[in-house]
Parts: structure tokens; sequence; C-alpha cells
């Protein structure tokens, strides 16, 4: 037999509703989970990675162009630099704007520029060390 205060709690305990958080629907895409438990497996069905490997790579070669813009435009607005060196300079950054082009193809072709001018003997110190390091920044683009 119950008693008075052990009914009314078993009362109170079986008027309040159970409330469970909702749960979603389990779906399982079999695409998805073979690439994600093989994703080697599917760069070799397809010939090449991601396209979000691709992305990355892009963005990456990007942000190494502008940083090498960034450095050449320091060269070509200093006045301590010979104008030779300057307008070669200001050529290159020019040619690394030009998005007609790929972004190797682009690096490539300032890299051709800008090897001939960091000989000149006139070329002031801070200049070249400037310069050898947009050059090796565009060293490392690659074509994805």
């Amino acid at each position: 037999m119950l008693t008075s205060s052990a009914a009314s709690l078993i009362l109170s305990f079986e008027e309040e509703p159970l409330i469970t958080p909702p749960v979603a629907p389990l779906v399982l895409n079999t695409g998805s989970l073979r690439k994600a438990l093989n994703p080697s497996e599917s760069s070799l069905k397809t010939g090449g990675p991601s396209t979000s490997a691709k992305l990355k790579k892009q963005q990456e070669n990007d942000a190494k162009l502008a940083k090498a813009v960034v450095s050449l435009q320091q060269i070509s607005d200093s006045n301590i630099t010979p104008r030779n060196i300057r307008k070669i300079v200001k050529d290159s950054v020019l040619m690394l704007q030009d998005a007609k082009q790929s972004v190797a193809v682009r690096a490539a072709n300032a890299i051709s520029l800008l090897d001939e001018v960091a000989q000149d003997p006139n070329m002031p110190s801070f200049a070249r060390v400037t310069l050898w390091s947009a050059v090796s920044g565009l060293e490392s683009i690659r074509e994805q």
C-alpha cells in the first residue's frame, strides 16, 4: 500500500511529460562515407586532388603573389633605387597583375626579369634583399 506522500510523488512524476531532444534521422551517403574513410581512393579515381585542395593551393599562390607584389612595389617606389631598376621592377609588377595568364606563368615571367636586375651592381643592398625575398616567394608558386 502506498502512503499519501509516495502516491503524490508518483502522481507528480507521472504528470510531468518526459521531454527528449529531437533526434535528426541518420542519413548515410555511401559515396561521402567512402571518401571520408579512404580519401586517397577518391583522388585516384578522379585523377588528381579534390577541388578543395585545388582551391586551397590557388589561395596560397594568390597570397604569395600578393606578398611579392607588395615587396616589389616597395622597391619601385623607393627614390634610392636607380631608375632603370625601378622600371624593370614596375614592369614585373604589371606582369604579375596581368590576369590573362595563369599565376605560375606570371610568376615565371617575372622571375626571369628580376633575375637579370638582381645582378646589377648599382642596386642598393636593401632593394637586393627585398628582391631576393620576392623572387623566393614567386619561385614557390606552382601550377595546380
